[in-house]
Parts: structure tokens; C-alpha cells; sequence
């Protein structure tokens, strides 16, 4: 086995794996710190020679005091301030990581901490959505908690991808108010015919208003949806107008003319 390298991280997990090594190899005692001296790098390395005067003189419960002393106190607060703001940003799975290797950084330094105090923090530190189901499971340890977080992460994604293949709920749309709309233009035949169906219906004010323009807009309307222009009946090749007047022809004549009071007289003498 390698001898474990050590470049200023983790130091109690370094000389707890510095001990295991030399128990293994059976290497003599005073042989450790030359051994160790060997495998630095880093922060570490570059520490060394301003204390390699005094390690030369030390026991290995001395050196590893030092060691402890140098990189082993930030080390501590670091992984406690970590662990008081460590929240989830991804994935169940990346928050367990970062989460127990906080974790087994504290424990390497021997302090016996209650499980469930891992565990209420590992809750903590969830999502919203994930951390109140959790909770209210009351889990005891760390390994609980974490088994729970991943099962309601499961159900969530399960839900959304439910809601994501199913089809959007049907909307009827509102129906506005309609004004009122005009006339359509009654069909009409040829170019003649669109002439005449256009002057029945928008060239009125520029033929004037007397009685004359008004019995030509009648006609034109007429000829236009192909009626008699005497009678008003459908037309046709071998029509022949009734000998008594409809009664709707009358009252299309009366609707024509009773705006025109000063003219009522002359249009019924031209009528009759």
C-alpha cells in the first residue's frame, strides 16, 4: 500500500491513516515522522521547512500536536460553519455528499456528536417541498433521513412528469358582444349588375335627394336583385306584371318617400 500524502486537508484523517500504515508494516517508531516528512505536498510541503528544526527533536505525539495545531484549527471551523450553512442547490444525491463529507470531516476530530443532531440538520438544509415531509417523519438518524429525502425526491418527479403528459384541460372561449352588422349585398351578375348593385347601396347621397333619385335607386335596386322594376316580383323572361298592386310594393314606396314632406303630392303623380 501507499504511504497516504498529505497536503494540508484533513489532517486528523491523515494521521489516523499515518497510524494505520505504520501498525500494518510493523515500522519502527522512530521512523514515523521520517516516513511522513517524505509524503508532504502542498500547503503542507511548503510548511515543513519552516519547522523542521524542532520536528527533528520531536516524538510523534509531539509532531502530530503540530500538525494539529497548524492545519487542524481553521480545518474545524471551516467544516462547522459549512455544516450551519450547507443548503440543497441540486439534486438529493449532491446535497448527501457534500452533507456526510462535512460530517466525516468533524468526526475525525473526536467528538462524539449526537446522530440526531446530523439528521435534523441534514433536513434542514432541504428544499421546502422535500424538508416538510421529511420533518414530519421524525427521523432519528442521519442515514433515515436521507433514505426519506430521496423518496419524496422520487414522488415529485414522478408528479411532475404526470402533469407534463397530461392534456391541457379544454377553455371555451368567451364570446363578445357583437354589434350590429350591416346588410350583406344581395348577389349580383355581370359587371352591369355589380354597377347596379352598388349604386342601390352607397351612391344614394350623390344622385341628390329629390324624387327623381329616389325612383332610380328603387329601379336599380330592383334590377340588381333580379325583381320587376314596375311591380317588384321576380323577373323573368315571360313575366307579366299582376293587374293589382302588391301590398309590400306599396309600402316599399311609402318607406321611400315619407321623409319628403314637400314632395308627396308630385311623387304619387308620377307613381300613378
Amino acid at each position: 500500500m501507499n504511504f497516504p500524502r498529505f497536503d494540508g486537508e484533513n489532517p486528523c484523517l491523515w494521521i489516523r491513516n499515518c497510524n494505520d500504515y505504520f501498525e500494518m508494516y510493523d515500522v519502527a517508531p522512530h521512523h514515523w515522522i521520517k516516513v511522513s516528512m517524505m509524503h508532504l505536498s502542498g500547503k503542507a510541503a511548503r510548511w515543513f521547512p519552516a519547522v523542521e528544526q524542532q520536528v527533528l527533536t520531536m516524538s510523534w505525539p509531539q509532531f502530530t500536536a503540530l500538525v494539529l495545531e497548524r492545519f487542524g484549527k481553521d480545518q474545524h471551523e471551516l467544516l462547522i460553519r459549512q455544516l450551519f450553512h450547507i443548503r440543497q442547490t441540486g439534486t438529493i444525491q449532491e446535497h448527501v455528499d457534500k452533507f456526510t463529507s462535512i460530517v466525516d470531516g468533524l468526526t475525525a476530530y473526536g467528538k462524539n456528536t449526537d446522530p440526531i443532531y446530523y439528521a435534523m440538520k441534514f433536513v434542514d438544509g432541504l428544499r421546502n417541498d422535500i424538508c416538510t415531509v421529511v420533518h414530519m417523519q421524525r427521523p432519528r438518524t442521519l442515514d433515515t433521513a436521507v433514505v426519506l429525502a430521496l423518496l419524496q425526491e422520487e414522488m415529485l418527479d414522478s408528479s411532475r412528469k404526470k402533469e407534463l403528459r397530461r392534456p391541457e384541460a379544454f377553455q371555451w372561449a368567451k364570446l363578445l358582444p357583437r354589434a350590429p352588422q350591416p346588410l350583406p349585398v344581395p348577389p349580383v351578375r355581370g359587371e352591369r349588375a355589380e354597377r347596379a348593385a352598388a349604386a342601390a347601396v352607397g351612391v344614394e347621397d350623390q344622385r341628390g335627394r329629390g324624387v327623381d333619385a329616389k325612383l332610380n335607386t328603387l329601379r336599380d335596386y330592383r334590377r340588381a336583385c333580379g325583381l320587376c322594376i314596375r311591380c317588384g316580383e321576380k323577373w323573368s323572361r315571360n313575366h307579366r306584371c299582376p293587374e293589382q298592386v302588391q301590398l309590400h310594393v306599396l309600402q316599399e314606396v311609402w318607406d321611400l318617400c315619407h321623409s319628403e314632406d314637400t314632395e308627396d303630392c308630385d311623387f304619387h303623380r308620377r307613381m300613378l
